[in-house]
């Protein structure tokens, strides 16, 4: 699940994926892939938004934190635009099942949906 407060486009709901990829030998560090659909439905027209994102973090165990790059493809005649956003979050994993709650700031190039973010979900092999 997720959660996006636009700049000028009030909030926005939608949900996603995201692998993780230790880097090896230690999964202290490791990089992160996202992909998912946002739509920012007080906007006069819905404006809905599409982050494909990569991110660089540190895990340490309960917490991480990353920061990363993306391509927020945008419809209404808005054009896709690069940005860069920071993540921090926690996870909690037993027997291969896990949640994790994470908030994130994205800054998205000439764009009226910058702004804080929050995501939760469920995962598997954590």
């Amino acid at each position: 699940l997720a959660w996006w407060d636009g700049d000028e486009f009030d909030q926005g709901f939608g949900g996603g994926l995201k692998t993780d990829l230790p880097l090896i030998p230690t999964p202290l560090f490791g990089v992160d892939l996202r992909a998912s659909y946002i739509s920012f439905v007080d906007s006069d027209p819905t404006v809905g938004a599409i982050p494909l994102e990569a991110a660089a973090y540190v895990d340490l165990t309960l917490f991480y934190a990353g920061a990363g790059v993306g391509w927020y493809v945008l419809n209404q005649g808005i054009k896709d635009r690069p940005g860069l956003f920071a993540v921090g979050g926690a996870k909690f994993a037993l027997f291969g099942l896990g949640v994790f709650g994470e908030l994130l700031y994205r800054g998205v190039d000439s764009t009226p949906i910058n702004g804080f973010g929050v995501n939760l979900g469920v995962t598997l092999g954590l």
